[in-house]
């Protein structure tokens, strides 16, 4: 496995391939993007804020954006190719866990995520976050309401998403 930072320029293939992921995904996924989506152009504008890390196995398989929310306060967010191992995603994004935690000191992450996504859920664990009680309901899939729900570690309160308004305003939904 190979982790490295992206560069919106250089990589604009990769991010490329990163937004057309979606696509690949059942209909209720699709449902709750369109909470938060982008466009491409949006999409790839966005990551000049961003630190984008890429996933590869050799292929590119992943994409890790992590946004710095307060000091030493790291949100994440990532898209995955369609079938990617679980089990994988989870040693890259708790590997970029770690690399925040040694240079940048961070002291707190949180990722928000479909409340009805077991996989991602796995991933969060394994990535040692846990749900911490925040949720929210944006979105309708299929006639019923999207729970969204926030998987952190570090200090208990995370301050910057105390209103879950910003929290969805500011989130493109973590991926699986």
């Amino acid at each position: 496995m190979n982790i490295r930072r992206l560069d919106p320029e250089k990589d604009l293939e990769l991010y490329r391939e990163t937004y057309e992921w979606d696509r690949s995904y059942p209909q209720w996924y699709q449902d709750a993007e369109k909470v938060a989506r982008l466009d491409l152009e949006q999409f790839i504008e966005q990551a000049k804020e961003r630190a984008d890390i890429g996933i590869f196995l050799p292929e590119f398989v992943a994409l890790i954006s992590i946004l710095r929310r307060a000091p030493k306060v790291f949100e994440g967010h990532i898209w995955a190719k369609r079938h990617t191992k679980i089990e994988t995603l989870g040693w890259a994004a708790f590997n970029v866990r770690k690399s925040l935690e040694r240079d940048l000191g961070m002291l707190a992450g949180y990722v928000w995520i479909v409340k009805r996504n077991a996989p991602i859920r796995k991933l969060c664990i394994l990535a040692g976050l846990v749900p911490d009680g925040a949720e929210f309901v944006d979105g309708i899939s299929h006639g019923k309401p999207i729970t969204w729900i926030r998987c952190s570690y570090g200090k208990k309160e995370i301050d910057h998403d105390a209103d879950p308004t910003a929290a969805s305003a500011a989130k493109s939904s973590v991926k699986r």
